[in-house]
């Protein structure tokens, strides 16, 4: 989590440095079309809800995913991952509920980002776990499936990590617009 939260800062002050020195300071020659031109533009809301309807196929994947693989999570030695992934999935369908109601907003998709990582975690975590109960089961009993609900937990969380790293990039977007906005907007409020 923190490392998203750390990549998104950095990237953060590193667009919007930029993006200010963009923004019109001084001169008459700038004139609020000019300051217009150089926002950036966020994604749009056909964008956000194709992303929104993949994260939701992806959460409730990771959900029938974590359901099946119960009785293998249940057999680790670490306990609590399938409680954490039906918490974490209830929680991703939540935020992606409210956005589609509410509209995208930063806070929003931020959260949602944070529960897509989150769970993208927690999968890995039971994903290794799961994979020590299949090597410690009898191999030649089919009826063991934790080989295969190792792999179906890891590709869970490749899931979550893959869209939430699009989801990444059009808040990043949607955050760059709407500070360059205000950032124009307030320069233009501080001119005679």
């Amino acid at each position: 989590m923190s490392k998203l939260i750390m990549g998104s800062l950095l990237a953060l002050l590193t667009v919007f440095p930029v993006s200010a020195q963009k923004a019109p300071h001084a001169g008459a020659a700038h004139n609020q079309s000019a300051a217009a031109s150089d926002v950036p533009t966020p994604p749009s809301d056909a964008e956000i809800g194709e992303l929104l309807s993949k994260a939701s196929e992806y959460v409730d994947t990771y959900k029938q995913t974590f359901k099946n693989a119960k009785a293998s999570l249940d057999a680790a030695t670490t306990p609590g991952f399938y409680e954490s992934g039906m918490t974490l999935s209830e929680q991703a369908s939540s935020v992606i509920a409210a956005i589609r109601k509410n509209g995208p907003t930063a806070v929003a998709l931020v959260s949602l980002l944070t529960i897509l990582d989150d769970m993208s975690l927690n999968a890995a975590k039971a994903s290794s776990a799961t994979m020590l109960v299949a090597i410690s089961q009898d191999k030649s009993n089919r009826d063991n499936p934790a080989m295969q609900n190792f792999l179906n937990l890891a590709q869970a969380g490749k899931n979550c990590y893959d869209i939430s790293e699009l989801l990444f990039h059009a808040t990043l977007r949607l955050i760059t617009s709407e500070e360059t906005m205000l950032r124009t907007l307030l320069d233009n409020q501080k001119r005679p």
